[in-house]
Formats: C-alpha cells, structure tokens, sequence
C-alpha cells in the first residue's frame, strides 16, 4: 500500500545463467588451491561482473557505442559446492532491467579473481522488447583477470549480422573486437597464453637459395606488396638475411624431421607389440 501511494514501481530483472569451467590441475580435477584463492577474492569483493551493452541505444558520451548496463555479479561463487570431477559449473546472474540501455546484443566481463576460468556461455531470460525472449551469447573462451585486458572483455549473442546489417550501437565494438584479434603486425611479438591474437607475418626461407631467389612472402615489405599469399602466423622469427642462416635453418628443420620419423617408428613398434 505503502509503496503505491508513493508510486514507486517494482523493479524488473533478467535472469542470466553462466556455464562455466574452473582451472583444472594436472589430474583434470579442479584445482582446491586456486578454488580457494577465488573464493577469498569473493569475500574481499573482487568478484566476476557482468555488464549488458544495448543493440538499440547509443551513449553519447561514448560517441557511436551502444549505452553500457549497470553491473550484475556472479552469484554463490562461495556457497557453490566444490565438486572436484564437475566437467562445468552452472551460476546465475541477475540484471536489473533499464529501458534507457534498451535491448542487449553483447556484454562486458570484468574478472576479478585471481585465477582465469573458461566461460562457456550466458543466456538471457524473459528479456523485455525481445520476440524470442531469451537471448544466448556463447562463449567458449578462457577469461582472464581484468588487469590482462583494456577493459575486460566483450562477447556478443549469437545473431549473425552482415557487416553492413550490423546494427549501428555494437559496430564499433564489433569493429575494436576484430582489431585486438588481428594485431598490428609491428615488432617480433612473443604471444602470450591468454593472447588471442592470430596475426600474420612475412617470411623468405622457402626455395633452395642455390638454385633461387627467396623473395619475402605473405605481407608488405618496405611499403611494397609483390607477394602476399601464402600467409603464416606470427611466431616472432626474423627474415633470413644470409645463406649461411638458410643452411643452419634447413638443418634444424632436417634433423626434426628424422627424429619425428624415429619416434612414429618406435610408437608403431610398441602398438604392434600391445596388440
């Protein structure tokens, strides 16, 4: 009575549900140690958030982004049962509901455990505007704390769009997404284990340099580009840049190739003997 005398409304929510793997140890059991870790971030307040980014409303403040949702948390990461043999865990998550944000086509993930864990994906139900009401966003993608990204990271709902059918709040997050994939392709870069780059590089080690040239492969060089397939990924090698590096090259590249062979030959020995 109270409340409808100052004619507040009820606040409306989302419920959200997130499949997700834990680290695993050398056993494939869940790891006890980082389990505890994650669980004393939680009591301290680090936890793992979640934010909705609108497919129907811009920010301007943002410029030509889609407008961002208040936080939502990942519940009972701490009363959750610690199930060592569990292939994955299932959380819930709840979003308060802003007609100002509009329809969600994405969300941000902000970890702040100590340890990374694989979000296999979020659905959405009983989605207000939404025909289908529900609304999946798979992710099958190890996430890391937040200090290893820019700002957290973005997955987006499973709806397929053509780049021009993309609608206009999430393109520029479609576009920035696509750019920390590619890389920039500058320097030897090592590539790190949460990276998720597969950026590309040039290379000139193929042909017999006695017989041929060995022109440079798979990209620009010096402003010009003569040759740009085939491409190969980044592993942070250098140009050859004397005969000499190509013999000890080919050597390397020769002597691997034996022992691959030596060991088949052995593993097929050992089959032939099991059976």
């Amino acid at each position: 009575m109270l409340s409808a005398f100052l004619g507040s409304k009820k606040e409306k929510h989302i419920q959200g549900t997130v499949l997700l793997v834990k680290k695993k140890n050398s056993f494939d059991l869940t790891d006890v140690g980082v389990s505890l870790l994650d669980r004393a971030s939680e009591c301290l307040g680090r936890g793992v958030s979640f934010q909705l980014l609108s497919a129907s409303k811009f920010d301007q403040e943002r410029g030509a982004k889609g407008k961002i949702g208040k936080p939502a948390y990942l519940e009972n990461w701490i009363t959750k049962s610690p199930d060592l043999t569990a292939e994955k865990f299932e959380f819930k998550v709840h979003f308060e509901w802003e007609e100002e944000v509009g329809i969600p086509g994405a969300f941000l993930i902000k970890n702040k455990h100590p340890n990374e864990f694989f979000l296999i994906s979020l659905t959405l139900k009983n989605v207000p505007l939404v025909v289908e009401s529900d609304i999946h966003f798979p992710c099958n993608s190890w996430v890391y704390h937040t200090n290893r990204y820019e700002d957290g990271r973005i997955f987006f709902s499973n709806k397929a769009y053509l780049p021009d059918k993309t609608p206009a709040p999430l393109r520029r997050y479609r576009e920035e997404e696509l750019s920390k994939l590619r890389g920039d392709g500058i320097g030897n870069r090592e590539l790190q284990e949460r990276d998720r780059v597969y950026d590309f590089a040039i290379y000139n080690d193929l042909n017999n340099p006695k017989k041929h040239d060995r022109p440079i492969l798979g990209g620009t060089f010096g402003g010009e580009i003569k040759y740009p397939y085939p491409r190969r990924g980044r592993t942070g090698r250098s140009l050859i840049q004397s005969v000499y590096e190509s013999k000890l090259r080919s050597k390397r590249r020769r002597i691997f190739s034996i022992e691959e062979c030596r060991l088949r030959y052995l593993w097929i020995q050992i089959c032939d003997k099991d059976s």
